[in-house]
């Protein structure tokens, strides 16, 4: 029987080699595994194995190359065994202004979407040397858009935004104490970010590192951090070395920026992120029928690309071949 509290995978695809382990992987983690193939055959020997170490699976039948029954394949996991996970990777620096409009946005996406965030640290610096990008204002006309399109954008979703006249700001050892924080003291990771998110992008502070180490001090002192404990966080070998991990890991997975969004292997970068893994994650979470596109005029159309990650509603029927008919 499904635990009430277990999480639910839908694992498409699991064979005997990548899916298949996959699925393993997350049952031995405590999932309910929904294994999904076209032929019965080959999952009952996967669904064997899981068992066999204790965890639970079901197992489907139905052609995921075909839209409308995947779309009511998840209809039926959702009714029948519970709500599938959606799992959203945050990569941020404190230094990109876009990732501060993002990191407001966060709460917002997560609500809408009952996705579970993985907070991602990283060093922005490190990533542009290592891609060859651009400090938006070392690039003149690039930096005079990103200044107007900020303006415009800000305020939409911060009040009493302040310009930063310090940026690019050196966060060397802010980010190493959010992820030193995030190693040892993970409840307070987010009173952390938006302590420093504020000080920067609202209140328009220096916390360059380097010129403001008082002011820096001074803010996080102001919201209960204590600046001694952060800064041996910030020098312990342990946090560096984790630092320089997520920064190559980064890079290795496509990053080039900040603020960037993983939604499964789909990647979102700058201040709109958080709105496109929004409509991702609801996509992946409950997959909806397109809907019809209506011209002004009327006439109907086929619907334009991408149109179904906006769709709202649900479209619930009951379809597939259930191998494992157990309550769930």
């Amino acid at each position: 029987m499904t635990s009430a509290n277990a999480p639910v995978a839908g694992i498409v695809g699991a064979g005997d080699a990548t899916g298949g382990a996959i699925a393993r992987h997350l049952a031995r983690g405590s999932h309910t595994v929904c294994t999904v193939r076209r032929s019965a055959d080959v999952l009952q020997p996967l669904l064997d194995a899981i068992r066999a170490e204790g965890g639970q699976a079901h197992g489907l039948v139905t052609d995921a190359r075909k839209e409308d029954d995947v779309v009511a394949l998840f209809a039926d996991i959702e009714q029948r065994i519970g709500t599938v996970a959606t799992h959203v990777e945050f990569w941020f620096d404190v230094g990109s202004p876009a990732a501060d409009l993002a990191w407001i946005q966060l709460p917002r996406l997560l609500r809408a979407t009952g996705a579970e965030v993985e907070y991602k640290p990283f060093l922005l610096g490190g990533v542009f040397q290592a891609t060859g990008n651009r400090w938006p204002m070392q690039v003149v006309a690039r930096g005079k858009y990103m200044q107007d399109d900020l303006q415009r954008f800000a305020p939409t979703l911060r009040s009493g935004v302040q310009p930063q006249p310090a940026f690019p700001i050196r966060t060397l050892t802010l980010m190493r104490g959010a992820i030193g924080l995030q190693m040892r003291e993970p409840g307070r990771l987010r009173a952390y970010l938006d302590t420093v998110f504020r000080a920067i992008w609202v209140e328009g502070r220096n916390m360059n590192e380097v010129a403001a180490a008082a002011a820096v001090a001074a803010v996080l002192q102001g919201a209960g951090f204590d600046t001694q404990q952060l800064q041996a966080l910030a020098a312990d070998p342990a946090v560096k070395d984790k630092m320089k991990k997520v920064t190559q890991e980064a890079v290795e997975r496509g990053g080039f920026g900040a603020p960037t969004f993983l939604v499964g292997k789909q990647m979102y970068w700058g201040r709109t992120a958080s709105i496109s893994s929004r409509r991702r994650s609801q996509n992946e979470q409950r997959p909806r029928h397109p809907r019809p596109h209506r011209s002004r005029r009327g006439h109907h159309h086929p619907e334009p690309a991408g149109a179904q990650e906006l769709a709202h509603g649900r479209h619930v029927r009951r379809h597939g071949r259930c191998l494992d008919r157990r309550p769930g």
